[in-house]
């Protein structure tokens, strides 16, 4: 008896890599690859994210467009990578690369300085800067970037003698026709999950290192999103007492919620 296919769903994100800042050995950097129907989007590509999407058996011509939140290296480190494994793969789509305006520039040179020109990899690359609240469309999914507040202090610090250093942040709402997501990325205070969660989404990808638990509870239950999934756990978090499943049912009553790991694959 042959056993039943199973579907694919039609809406899912692929959890390529749910690691916080500090690298570790059972989870890359952060790297979401979202499917809508036909659309594809990558949200960021810190370390391992070339092996991670080989592993999940994503060919080069799939994705539709890369999203960079910020600049931090477990959200960008493996840019240069990921461009040569789509050269190497041979894609021959154009690729928009949807990051903050400031940080093109650096990722052009990066690219420069790493063998990667355009007239050697075959394939165009689209810069788009992204603007908060200005919402662009990718395949059937409208895009509209956030303004986090994570790279705020950051900046307050080392602005002055970084002056052409990239210290914007953002987080991201998707919808389609159906579906409606709200992405985090890296934030600076719990609030911004309230206003990201406007007016409703049926999935939130929410951080936990840079916000208090308590908080962030507090956030998401004003507008509980259809489900909740935790990714870029702070590593105290994985040894937690009580354990982190157990806290994070007391703050959010109940919202369902997951707790990501690398390679989970999430329908929504």
């Amino acid at each position: 008896m042959t056993p039943a296919s199973v579907a694919t769903p039609s809406h899912s994100l692929k959890c390529l890599g749910v690691g916080e800042g500090k690298p570790c050995g059972q989870r890359h950097s952060s790297a979401f690859l979202y499917r809508f129907e036909s659309t594809r989007l990558l949200v960021d590509c810190g370390d391992g994210a070339s092996h991670a999407l080989a592993q999940a058996g994503v060919g080069p011509d799939d994705i539709d467009a890369l999203l960079l939140s910020h600049m931090h290296s477990d959200h960008v480190g493996g840019f240069s990578m990921l461009i040569q494994s789509l050269w190497l793969h041979r894609r021959r789509r154009r690729l928009p690369i949807h990051a903050p305006a400031r940080a093109i520039p650096a990722l052009k040179a990066w690219l420069q300085a790493t063998l990667l020109p355009e007239s050697l990899i075959g394939f165009e690359l689209d810069w788009c800067p992204l603007t908060a609240g200005s919402p662009f469309q990718v395949g059937t999914v409208e895009v509209r970037p956030i303004r986090s507040s994570h790279l705020d202090s950051l900046q307050r610090g080392f602005g002055g003698v970084l002056p052409e250093t990239s210290f914007e942040a953002f987080s991201f709402q998707f919808q389609d026709g159906q579906r409606r997501v709200a992405h985090t990325a890296d934030i600076g205070r719990a609030d911004e999950v309230g206003r990201l969660l406007e007016p409703h989404s049926d999935l939130l990808v929410t951080e936990l290192s840079h916000v208090p638990l308590p908080e962030l509870g507090s956030a998401i239950r004003q507008n509980p999103p259809g489900k909740a999934v935790f990714v870029h756990l702070a590593s105290e978090w994985l040894s937690a007492e009580p354990p982190l499943a157990s806290q994070i049912h007391s703050h959010l009553g109940n919202v369902p919620f997951r707790i990501a790991q690398d390679g989970d694959e999430i329908p929504f």
